[in-house]
């Protein structure tokens, strides 16, 4: 399927706000709501009052996109809107019904952004691209939304835009962070002069995270398999949840690695995170690993949130190897660190210093690069292989792409428009191509057996020998390694701010499928600490 053009999205938006004030052009507030700092629990409440309709909201945030998006601050945080005509129909269906007394959920009617490797129904006239022109040209269309896209619908959520990311989410080993051939570089909202300044927003999450940081949608959605999520919520100021794996179902989005890939949400509060969850959890039998998580699961994840979450906690701290100082950015995450741990202790949790028995095995290189020097990256090139011909498979239609091999020779016909100046040749890509069969190798069996014993010497050691409830850690720090070993869930919390405004956040990182105790953690955190901050450049 090819490109949907914006030109007439952005005519239409024209159309909208032509004689208007600047204000009208650019709005920032909309049924008494400030967009930019506007929570999804703000949005839904003011559905719920009637201070607002569905269509307002989508109206006013794809005015905002139009601003600042390509034009304006060039935030390149979408890839493209859903057609005008399409998407105010389905917000006039849903404020009909809410007029009729039918709301199907706390997210009815509230506009939101998915990240662009999840699938999207053609109807919606959105393509699915993972940020490549190799899935646009060659990849055919989708045959469906995507699990967890299908149960936000259901849910009444609308799906506004597809968000930019770091193209194949950052697995192909073209190192270019935060930047996609179809949506280009993605730049922080909070740094003046954008990404070239240091406005680095994380990937490979960036357009979620970025976009709810400027006002664009109020939640996002985004993939995670080692920082994907908590990166991007960590630079946007953001509450971020990396789910456990299988916590919530990877049908329909394109892979990385099924040992570790997780789906999440990005939004202003964690009450946000726990409604998002309480819809995106569930069983789905595409998705075998999905099947463990459903003795754990729960129906309302608000039902955790509390302003007095710290008192009886038990927090295990964990430094080494992952400190670090060498910057005056790293230093100033450490002190606020320690300065909230105190805190904590002071609102009644107890914090113990948890060392790693193990901490010399997790010292690792990044997982995403083309050589095998890791168990880690030896176990994701076997999972690429196989799961992205999986994907290509069942989830694709009219495609002449079936396999690694093929995304790599579209690749080289497309040559143009997919590498960046400088880059070249989709080097993990490569590698992962040349592995065996995932299912009788040995080295990707014992590399997986070694990434579960680092688990379990490691975080599940340290939960059981301390009696732990939570981990904390600076999110930049690793956290969603802790994560992405043990399939944890990382939830993501306002720290700080450095001296160009990039926020940094912290993690709290619970046992495997205890996402209660995360949103817990996240809820005390958010009623005790100072709130979070939003863009100068937008504000």
């Amino acid at each position: 399927m090819g490109s949907f053009p914006m030109l007439k999205r952005v005519v239409w938006i024209g159309m909208l706000v032509l004689g208007a004030t600047n204000s009208a052009c650019y709005p920032t507030q909309v049924g008494g709501l400030d967009l930019l700092r506007a929570s999804t629990k703000d949005v839904s409440e003011a559905l719920q009052a009637g201070n607002v309709t569905s269509v307002q909201l989508v109206d006013a945030y794809l005015a905002r996109i139009d601003a600042h998006n390509v034009k304006g601050l060039g935030l390149r945080a979408v890839i493209e809107t859903a057609p005008i005509d399409k998407v105010r129909a389905i917000a006039h269906r849903l404020d009909v019904e809410r007029t009729n007394n039918q709301v199907r959920s706390p997210l009815h009617g509230v506009p939101i952004l998915v990240k662009d490797n999840f699938d999207t129904a053609t109807e919606l006239g959105m393509n699915t691209t993972a940020g490549s022109f190799v899935l646009l040209k060659d990849g055919g269309e989708v045959v469906g939304d995507a699990f967890v896209i299908k149960q936000l619908r259901n849910a009444g959520a609308i799906i506004l835009a597809k968000a930019n990311l770091m193209e194949w989410s950052g697995i192909s080993g073209v190192n270019a962070s935060a930047w996609s051939p179809r949506g280009g570089q993605v730049s922080s909202p909070f740094v003046a002069g954008g990404f070239a300044a240091g406005g680095d927003p994380g990937g490979s999450s960036s357009g979620p995270g970025a976009g709810v940081a400027a006002g664009f949608a109020p939640l996002a959605f985004g993939s995670d398999t080692e920082a994907s999520i908590v990166l991007p919520s960590s630079r946007g100021a953001l509450y971020g949840l990396r789910p456990s794996t299988g916590m919530t179902s990877r049908t329909g989005v394109v892979p990385i690695s099924s040992s570790q890939d997780t789906t999440g949400p990005l939004g202003k509060s964690t009450w946000d995170v726990a409604v998002s969850l309480s819809i995106m959890a569930g069983l789905d039998p595409d998705d075998p690993y999905t099947i463990p998580a459903e003795p754990f699961r729960q129906d309302d994840y608000t039902k955790f949130i509390t302003a007095n979450g710290f008192k009886g906690l038990r927090i295990g701290v964990v430094r080494e190897p992952f400190f670090e100082s060498e910057t005056a950015r790293q230093r100033l995450m450490v002190s606020s660190f320690n300065e909230s741990l105190a805190k904590m202790a002071f609102l009644g949790a107890t914090v113990l210093e948890t060392p790693l028995p193990n901490k010399d095995k997790w010292n690792y290189t990044f997982v995403g690069g083309p050589e095998r020097a890791n168990n880690g990256t030896i176990q994701i090139q076997y999972d690429l292989k196989y799961d992205m011909a999986h994907y290509l498979a069942t989830r694709r239609h009219n495609s002449s792409l079936s396999s690694l091999e093929d995304v790599i020779n579209s690749m080289v016909e497309w040559w143009s428009l997919e590498s960046p100046e400088g880059q070249c040749c989709y080097p993990t890509f490569i590698a992962a191509d040349q592995v065996g069969d995932r299912e009788t190798s040995g080295e990707y069996w014992l590399a997986k057996y070694a990434q579960e014993r680092l688990y379990e010497e490691g975080p599940a050691f340290l939960f059981r020998n301390y009696n732990l409830d939570i981990i904390v850690l600076p999110s930049e720090f690793n956290s969603a390694r802790l994560g992405a070993v043990g399939r944890l869930p990382v939830g993501n919390v306002p720290l700080g701010y450095d001296d160009i405004q990039l926020p940094f956040g912290l993690a709290f990182v619970g046992q495997r499928y205890d996402e209660g105790t995360v949103i817990r953690a996240m809820s005390a955190y958010e009623a005790n600490f100072p709130a979070r901050r939003v863009p100068t450049t937008l504000n």
